[in-house]
């Protein structure tokens, strides 16, 4: 485990192998569905820098029937909020990490973003910021907050939170 301050935390873990013909019992699934969420956002563009985290987060949403788009930068982010409105299929919410590449203020950019289109988009920021100066700073806009580490129910919840 590495931690580097105002970074985040990395960790590791290593699984051992198992024995060459042995095959662990399947792992029986439940669907995690919550029937309470009715109420999901339609259409959802996702802004995170990690495309694994972007990837993960779209594929959680479209096993709960959201349409769902990642996309690594704001500008990028624009460019799909301009085309969905353009093509009459405009985005019912946008969920943006709070810390993207390069320093850029993930709360910032989901600001410009929501006041971009005719009516202001629904902002859900996900973060694992600590420092109780940034998260002053993070509730003062009135945006709603998921703090990491998350579960897919809870944001789910979250983002049904965003309909209400």
């Amino acid at each position: 485990m590495t931690t580097e301050p105002g970074r985040g935390t990395r960790f590791r873990v290593i699984v051992p192998e198992s024995e060459p013909g042995v095959r662990p019992a399947p792992i029986r699934t439940v669907d995690e569905r919550p029937t309470q969420l009715v109420d999901l956002p339609r259409r959802v563009i996702v802004l995170d820098d990690e495309a694994a985290v972007g990837d993960a987060v779209v594929a959680l949403l479209q096993a709960h029937g959201v349409d769902a788009q990642a996309v690594r930068t704001e500008h990028d982010a624009n460019l799909a909020l301009n085309l969905a409105r353009q093509s009459g299929c405009p985005f019912d919410a946008l969920m943006c990490d709070f810390r993207l590449v390069d320093g850029i203020d993930g709360l910032d950019a989901a600001l410009r973003l929501q006041s971009r289109g005719p009516v202001p988009l629904p902002v859900l920021l996900v973060t694992g910021e600590t420092s109780p100066e940034r998260l002053q700073r993070v509730h003062e806009p009135g945006v709603s907050v998921l703090f990491k580490p998350t579960t897919g129910p809870a944001l789910l919840q979250a983002l049904a939170a965003l309909r209400a």
